[in-house]
């Protein structure tokens, strides 16, 4: 059984890495520039993910988080698309971003919407990001049910334990996510709600019994995201150092921005 589950977890490597190799190298202008992004991309990241598995989470957490807010971002696929961002996003996009709380299917999809994603598939793929990574406890839903009694009672036991936000296969880039779902075992009100509206369960069901067709999806949704239009247009600088400005001056207003949101975004990580 430990030997099938290392296999499962490779094969999960394998295929995030090559999603963030599409990803990196989906523009054309990066694939005229260096032809051999995506293999550079691919094996780097798998070879990261090899080390710490946990890596898996925070690529797609900081890659939603930076790219929804129409990009506040700091790291190198917005140089090869967009260009990095010169200054953070303004806080009134940063707050739009969805949290795990009471939102509606349909106010997630208008949201979505507003972004170029209004397709409800886009949102019911990149929830799937959290098949891997883990919560505080203070973020699971309500309890309704047995088993969010469940989480409440472990969170009780230990208020700083984190949940894993798939209880089925949480460190295996997967879809156990989905899987959990049809059993009433979602961590998130947000995630619950997809499996209970009739817009988006069918969706939630087939993402269940096809991994493929998961992990197609998801691909082509977290490249629509990658393109949501930024405010000013096209415009930034393509870094001399991925984890800072070029200009000196907009350093400390970044950093000090990304401190204040570190803590709120390492709850879903």
């Amino acid at each position: 059984m430990a030997a099938v589950g290392r296999s499962a977890r490779a094969v999960a490597v394998v295929q995030l890495a090559s999603i963030v190799a599409v990803l990196l190298s989906s523009p054309p202008a990066a694939a005229a520039s260096c032809p051999q992004l995506e293999s550079i991309v691919r094996s780097s990241v798998q070879a990261a993910l090899q080390r710490e598995i946990a890596l898996a989470a925070g690529l797609i957490r900081i890659f939603f988080h930076d790219c929804f807010p129409q990009a506040r971002t700091l790291i190198i696929y917005t140089s090869i698309y967009y260009l990095d961002s010169l200054a953070p996003a303004p806080e009134s996009l940063v707050n739009e971003l969805p949290g795990p709380g009471s939102s509606s299917v349909r106010q997630l999809i208008n949201l979505f919407g507003s972004r170029g994603m209004g397709d409800a598939a886009d949102l019911v793929a990149l929830s799937g990001g959290h098949t891997v990574g883990r919560s505080q406890c203070g973020f699971v839903r309500p309890q309704d049910d047995s088993f969010s009694r469940k989480m409440a009672a472990n969170c009780s036991a230990d208020p700083n334990r984190k949940q894993d936000l798939d209880v089925i296969t949480p460190v295996t880039f997967d879809n156990g996510y989905y899987m959990a779902l049809t059993r009433s075992q979602g961590v998130f009100t947000s995630d619950m709600a997809l499996i209970r509206d009739q817009a988006t369960a069918p969706i939630v069901r087939r993402f269940a019994q096809d991994k493929a067709a998961f992990f197609a999806q998801f691909t082509k949704s977290m490249i629509k995201l990658s393109k949501v239009p930024r405010p000013g247009g096209n415009v930034g600088e393509i870094r001399r150092n991925c984890f800072r400005s070029n200009r000196p001056r907009l350093v400390d207003a970044a950093a000090t921005f990304a401190s204040e949101q570190e803590e709120g975004f390492a709850a879903f990580a």
